[in-house]
């Protein structure tokens, strides 16, 4: 297959899954995307209890699923996760120092599936938000299948795992973002009962730097928090004045008015001579 008929191909399937409202909006957004980014999330919440429901659609035994944390190594997740796709090492080992873990999907030794889950506050979300969580509460995110099992429910056998693991240390409650943008995980969210508490709209005026949050159904603090503004780059001027003389930088700025100019010098001749007042002797 050549590379065009390669490409009217991928432009055919992410038509027929997102369809034609949804693959417009998407192109919309792409073509913006050099003045603004905007974002439809819906926030689900389910209980862990609902693991106990029968797994519905085909036999997932073939599967197996393993739940890694930090003291796991983090060799091992970097290496299992890279059957599966490109996942930063960097972002591995900064979602395990936080606390997070991964589920990952086996078919017999071979890695096909991941998802991640967090029981910590502070996950970040677009826009200058982070999640905000209660005692008892969990984040799932991040779930990836290989293209080659797809189809094949891994996903919600990942997900079951990650409500076992979390009943097992008392937690009752997770929660999840999915994005309006794809259809075949609100399917899923469906099809599990997940419950919908919250539709957010994001949007990030690039350049300025504004941040539009938007949340219905729900108060947006009762979910998220907003991130403190990240402090200006500091300049050599403002780290002399502020190792050196602290205190003068605190002194309110001189005022002048919006009219004012310096004042021009005038030149006097070469042979001009300067005439001190009083007795003062040059």
């Amino acid at each position: 297959m050549s590379r065009q008929e390669s490409t009217v191909q991928s432009a055919l399937e992410f038509l027929r899954w997102r369809g034609p409202l949804r693959s417009s909006a998407l192109l919309l957004r792409e073509a913006l995307r050099p003045f603004l980014d905007w974002y439809v999330f819906h926030i689900v919440e389910d209980s862990v209890a609902n693991n106990a429901l029968p797994p519905k659609g085909p036999p997932t035994s073939e599967f197996t699923v393993r739940i890694l944390a930090l003291e796991d190594g983090v060799e091992q997740v970097i290496a299992a996760l890279a059957e599966i796709g490109p996942f930063p090492n960097v972002k591995v080992v900064e979602r395990l120092n936080a606390g997070g873990a991964v589920a990952i999907a086996y078919a017999g030794t071979r890695p096909v599936g991941c998802s991640w889950l967090t029981v910590q506050s502070g996950l970040p979300m677009p826009c200058g938000l982070a999640w905000s969580l209660k005692q008892g509460e969990a984040v799932l995110y991040g779930s990836y299948v290989h293209p080659d099992w797809r189809g094949k429910r891994v996903h919600p056998l990942l997900d079951r795992a990650m409500k076992t693991y979390l009943l097992e240390r008392g937690f009752s409650h997770t929660l999840g973002s999915m994005s309006a943008m794809n259809p075949q995980t609100l399917s899923l969210a469906r099809r599990d009962h997940k419950r919908l508490v919250m539709t957010l709209f994001l949007v990030n005026l690039r350049g300025v730097n504004w941040n539009i949050r938007f949340a219905h159904g729900a108060p947006l603090q009762s979910r998220f928090r907003i991130l403190p503004d990240e402090p200006a780059a500091r300049t050599p001027e403002s780290s002399v004045s502020e190792t050196i003389t602290p205190d003068l930088r605190r002194q309110p700025p001189i005022s002048r008015p919006t009219h004012w100019k310096p004042p021009r010098l005038r030149q006097l001749p070469q042979d001009s001579t300067i005439t001190p007042p009083g007795n003062l002797s040059l």
